[in-house]
């Protein structure tokens, strides 16, 4: 409606996780450095929290596009599920040709697969995300799958070098209540093979004037379209949260088309603030 009048090529502020308007700052880049080592040196158990639209979904889909071929890969999304569709998901995800009824069943063909994986040099992977939604059992599993060791055999010079390497890797994204409940007794065993446990803070007031040029950038704008009072009140109505950034500029963006004007000022973006009830 509105991409045309602002020259612009594809909405800027949409709300969806598409990797292309992905905005890089410092502490991303320490979490996508991080995430990507872990998988290098097969860590283990990554945890990723965040509060509510901090982008910890842009991330994993940003780091989901680093990995090679020789990867099998789970993704959930929706993690609010039982121990066997739990199972069963896992089979789809990593191509099983069989559906499975029982614990026994799975863990017998899962074992099966993970020795083939790490003898032809695969990486299997298990994302998380909304892990806070958890239920004990699901969890109890992820334990139960760290405990996977597999013998590798490599030729180095005129040797066979013998070691044991876990066969896959966990990550675990989610809301900071997935924090608490790591910490319960009942899964003490399962924090202490945690390798790395970041959070994603908000954006700072710097850091939300960049996030917006670049998405308006990405889009097809070739100039600002906010003013520097309205990137700030953004900021002071967002609090940083890429999130409401993203549907209070969109907001801004509707209205002032609506208003036939060609710059967003900060008396724009407090309006369509109150509109959709944000408060300073």
């Amino acid at each position: 409606m509105y991409l045309d009048y602002f020259n612009l090529t594809e909405s800027p502020f949409q709300t969806s996780a598409d990797p292309k308007f992905l905005w890089v700052g410092k502490q991303h880049q320490h979490v996508l450095g991080a995430l990507e080592n872990s998988l290098l040196e097969n860590q283990g158990v990554f945890v990723l929290t965040g509060d509510i639209g901090t982008g910890k979904t842009a991330l994993i889909h940003a780091f989901v596009k680093t990995f090679g071929s020789k990867t099998f890969r789970a993704v959930l999304s929706y993690p609010e599920i039982g121990k066997i569709e739990f199972f069963n998901f896992l089979a789809g995800s990593f191509y099983f040709p069989v559906r499975f009824n029982t614990d026994a069943e799975f863990f017998r063909y899962f074992t099966s697969f993970l020795r083939i994986a790490c003898k032809f040099s695969y990486r299997v992977i298990l994302i998380i995300d909304e892990a806070d939604k958890l239920s004990d059992e699901i969890l109890d599993q992820i334990l139960y799958f760290t405990n996977f060791e597999m013998l590798e055999e490599i030729k180095m010079l005129a040797y066979y070098v013998r070691k044991y390497k876990r066969p896959m890797n966990i990550y675990l994204v989610g809301r900071t209540d997935l924090n608490e409940t790591l910490r319960r007794k009942r899964f003490a065993i399962l924090r202490h093979k945690i390798s790395h446990q970041l959070h994603i803070r908000p954006l700072t007031e710097s850091e939300t004037v960049q996030y917006i040029a670049h998405r308006l950038q990405v889009a097809g704008a070739t100039g600002a379209l906010f003013t520097k009072p309205a990137t700030r009140m953004v900021y002071l109505y967002s609090q940083g949260y890429p999130r409401v950034i993203n549907t209070l500029c969109g907001n801004a963006l509707l209205h002032s088309y609506a208003k036939k004007k060609k710059r967003i000022e900060a008396r724009l973006v407090e309006e369509c603030a109150r509109n959709l009830g944000y408060r300073l």
